[in-house]
């Protein structure tokens, strides 16, 4: 059974039989009633109203909840694999043979005129090449070359297809008359192949 009295905002509840009793006020001035329990024995404790320990207690909802959601978008654009360098052409550099002097570069060999080189491949010893729009004997068509491996700053080479249309026609020509054994004989379509020197 309990009694309630009033007395100037303060309400004084007693419990028949209880060893506490409970009263609430307004200490700090916030509306909210502050309550403070008394033991029989005159000492006070503390205690937060239902309302404080409700805030106290309740789950913070008010946290971050936008989250990252923009990621990383500027890494590095795949660009496939990489490929090698090409290898400078084996046989590049300034020659000299019975003929005269030759130069050999990734892109143009000169002896008595110059043809530009289209393609090469230093593991076959091979290279495609075209002539000038003004040159006098077969103008504007591609040529075969092939070469033996480089030993001691010298090499032999000899034209083996000449005077084609196209590119790919002179790639897969067959080759008639060559014999890479008889470089000083008739293994060039009957005549020596060429043999360079280092200068």
């Amino acid at each position: 059974m309990r009694k309630a009295m009033g007395f100037r905002g303060w309400t004084l509840g007693l419990a028949i039989g209880s060893a506490v009793a409970v009263a609430a006020c307004d200490d700090d001035g916030n509306g909210v009633a502050d309550s403070h329990a008394t033991t029989l024995d005159g000492s006070d404790t503390a205690t937060a109203t239902a309302a404080e320990t409700a805030a106290e207690t309740a789950p913070d909802t008010t946290g971050d909840t936008t989250g990252d959601t923009t990621g990383d978008t500027t890494g590095a654009t795949e660009t496939g694999p990489e490929t090698e360098p090409v290898a400078d052409l084996e046989i590049g550099g300034l020659w000299t043979s019975v003929h005269g002097d030759e130069s050999i570069s990734n892109t143009a060999w000169t002896n008595f005129g110059t043809q530009a080189i289209i393609a090469y491949d230093n593991d076959d010893n091979v290279a495609i090449t075209l002539s000038p729009t003004d040159a006098q004997f077969a103008p504007n068509t591609y040529s075969r070359i092939v070469w033996t491996e480089p030993a001691a700053d010298t090499f032999h080479y000899c034209t083996t297809v000449y005077g084609i249309a196209t590119q790919a026609a002179a790639e897969d020509a067959p080759e008639t008359g060559i014999d890479r054994g008889d470089l000083d004989g008739k293994g060039c379509a009957g005549f020596p192949w060429s043999r360079l020197t280092k200068k």
